[in-house]
């Protein structure tokens, strides 16, 4: 059990290293929660300060999520409450990072980062990757957060068909009201709009509309 604790500890504060907010200051001298209203420390305000630096700040937010996950996985198996608390883990230590004294990111990439180390087992991120599309690409909602909220609401509800494995069930029960909730506490400026493809968007509005919050 103290090896399991211990795990699970270490995927949280792997978790809690908030890159979006460390390499802009390190880098760049600036402070990202500046550039937007939610003062997201995220992937999403790094992308607005520098397309590059916002590709890598994502993609150090997914694999912070994925080895400790996939290293974790090794330990404790995928059929017990600490199968749970280890995907969880990362999670919570970037939306409560203790380094920003709790107040963290919106967990949208380092949820894929956890969810994506279940691979083989369970691949329940192609789930999630699968409605973030269709409310992203084929009825496009906005504002962003609003769309979040409704990928994550159909993400509970279709992960219990989709999953045979309990704690993965409850793992996505429990990272949906997260995201739900941070979203929530803020939200994107702007009113509810929904959109078909068939609809014709110039390439301008698509990528202004797409700002994944993080």
């Amino acid at each position: 059990m103290f090896i399991k604790l211990i795990v699970v500890l270490l995927a949280f504060l792997s978790g809690s290293i908030m890159y979006a907010y460390l390499l802009p200051i390190l880098l760049l001298k600036k402070d990202i929660r500046t550039l937007h209203t939610d003062a997201n420390p995220g992937g999403a305000n790094a992308f607005r300060l520098q397309k590059s630096l916002g590709i890598l700040c994502t993609l150090l937010d997914i694999l912070k999520g994925f080895f400790p996950v996939v290293l974790g996985l090794s330990l404790i198996g995928l059929d017990s409450i600490w199968t749970l608390l280890l995907i969880l883990a990362p999670i919570l230590g970037h939306a409560f990072s203790p380094m920003l004294a709790g107040k963290g990111g919106k967990c949208i990439a380092v949820t894929f980062g956890s969810l994506m180390a279940l691979i083989p087992k369970n691949y329940i991120v192609l789930l999630l990757a699968l409605i973030f599309i269709i409310f992203s690409c084929v009825i496009i909602i906005n504002p962003c957060s609003t769309r979040v909220i409704l990928t994550m609401i159909t993400f509970i509800i279709t992960s219990w068909f989709f999953t045979p494995e309990l704690y993965v069930q409850l793992s996505a029960l429990l990272i949906g009201i997260l995201i739900i909730y941070k979203h929530l506490k803020a939200p994107d400026p702007g009113p509810f709009h929904i959109q078909l493809l068939l609809h014709h968007v110039s390439p301008e509005e698509f990528i202004s509309s797409h700002h994944v919050e993080e």
